[in-house]
């Protein structure tokens, strides 16, 4: 049965994260983990009245937590699946951290909205390193992204990606439940070398003939090319791998995190090793 950890902020865009996990993995048994985390307490309290707050915050984040639950359920029917309740104080990239680490997660779905919130955890866990030690996929859901089933998907990839089978067989999965086909965008600058063509064969040889095409990016500004790419073409997940990665590192700049929530309503797939 598969682990899917579900940061909730109880917002419209954490449930939305989660009815596109749900979707995703509809036919399948999951134990969808919803986790929230408390933290709020005010600037030199007394020993007492930090015990007191965190009581009180620890019922409150349990009840909120059971009326999303009750939400999910009444949204979609998830055959052989169930939904299991995390609450813990402290900060939310850490709590993440500490029960990735724990347990054995398979995925994580998190929603991004605005400039706030959730949105700007995902920087918080990339500038942290915590992103790269969590060894599971993390798919980041755009706060206008529309549903959709992951059928053309975007791998954008830079002579510091590690392609490895190991690292790609989430996307694999993927494709063989949905069909999807694969368009691998490469950015260089400069001209083509010998070891940008043997990273092509290396992952032709993992996707096989779910690559449809391997286009070079030669442009000074890899970002905005890729971002180009997926305004003008139709595009359902867009994958980074994480190790190593410049251009991950720059995706995770705020302007250009803001630029990918808002501007292309892609949900954003970083594959871990």
């Amino acid at each position: 049965m598969r682990k899917i950890l579900i940061p909730i902020d109880f917002t419209p865009s954490t449930r939305k994260a989660a009815v596109y996990a749900m979707r995703l993995f509809s036919k399948e048994p999951v134990q969808f983990i919803l986790l929230s985390s408390y933290n709020h307490i005010e600037h030199n309290p007394t020993e007492l009245k930090i015990l007191a707050l965190r009581g009180k915050m620890k019922i409150d984040t349990i009840d909120l937590l059971k009326a999303e639950v009750r939400a999910l359920e009444h949204e979609q029917k998830h055959v052989d699946s169930f939904f299991e309740t995390w609450d813990e104080f402290g900060e939310m990239d850490e709590v993440i951290n500490n029960h990735v680490t724990k347990f054995s997660v398979d995925y994580i779905f998190l929603g991004l909205h605005g400039t706030t919130g959730n949105q700007k955890l995902a920087a918080k866990l990339k500038t942290s390193g915590a992103l790269g030690r969590l060894n599971c996929p993390v798919i980041l859901v755009p706060e206008s992204f529309d549903h959709s089933k992951p059928r053309r998907i975007v791998l954008a990839l830079d002579s510091q990606s590690i392609i490895e089978k190991e690292i790609y067989s989430p996307l694999l999965s993927l494709a063989k439940k949905f069909n999807s086909s694969f368009v691998a965008l490469y950015a260089i600058n400069g001209s083509v070398t010998p070891e940008d063509r043997h990273q092509k064969i290396a992952l032709r040889k993992i996707l096989g003939t779910k690559l449809d095409s391997f286009i070079f990016l030669q442009s000074k500004n890899a970002v905005d090319s890729i971002d180009g790419y997926l305004y003008l073409h139709s595009v359902d997940l867009l994958a980074v791998p994480h190790r190593k990665s410049s251009l991950l590192k720059r995706y995770f700049k705020k302007n250009m995190l803001d630029k990918l929530v808002s501007f292309t309503d892609v949900p954003l797939l970083t594959l871990q090793r």
